[in-house]
């Protein structure tokens, strides 16, 4: 295929273009300006309930355990159905336990902040997740505003809890 010298450029100009919008919708910037994130209330106000999703994803995403005094509140919850369907939910502490386990190397997810309404001190928010795997899931969460800021006052996940994962013995457990 030949290239004229105004495809080259353009060529250019477009994979710059992708790559500057992928940072902007997942790093930091999304903070100010909430590019591609649906919604609706005051800016400010959407941009701080931001923030508060992004501690909530650095405990996952960075193993940061200080990061969910940032995001939740104290007497926050994650709730879901087990697989039979009932209802489930799982504190804070128990959540952690999970996190913890998640082995080291493995492929790290992608998470993207689809909308954020805001009315007063309330919130909803959406979260779309895509494992390193490429399993597919959404979070949704209510967050109030307390004196603290934006706190995470519920998640709910899109798919069924299992139960908690039992750590697998290493080979030297089984001597």
């Amino acid at each position: 295929m030949r290239h004229t010298e105004g495809s080259v450029a353009m060529n250019r100009w477009a994979k710059r273009s992708v790559i500057v919008l992928v940072v902007t919708i997942t790093g930091p910037a999304a903070a100010a300006d909430l590019p591609g994130i649906a919604g609706t209330g005051p800016k400010a106000e959407r941009s701080r309930v931001l923030r508060a999703l992004e501690a909530y994803l650095s405990v996952v995403d960075g193993k940061d355990h200080s990061a969910i005094e940032k995001a939740f509140h104290p007497t926050g919850l994650l709730m879901s159905v087990s697989r039979a369907g009932a209802l489930r939910f799982v504190t804070q502490d128990e959540w952690w336990e999970r996190v913890s386990r998640i082995p080291a190397g493995v492929k790290p997810r992608t998470s993207i902040v689809r909308m954020i309404d805001v009315s007063g001190v309330a919130a909803v928010a959406r979260v779309d997740i895509t494992g390193g795997t490429g399993q597919r899931t959404t979070d949704y969460f209510s967050l109030q505003k307390v004196d603290e800021g934006w706190r995470i006052v519920n998640k709910t996940l899109s798919v069924p809890l299992g139960p908690p994962r039992r750590p697998r013995p290493s080979p030297t457990d089984r001597r």
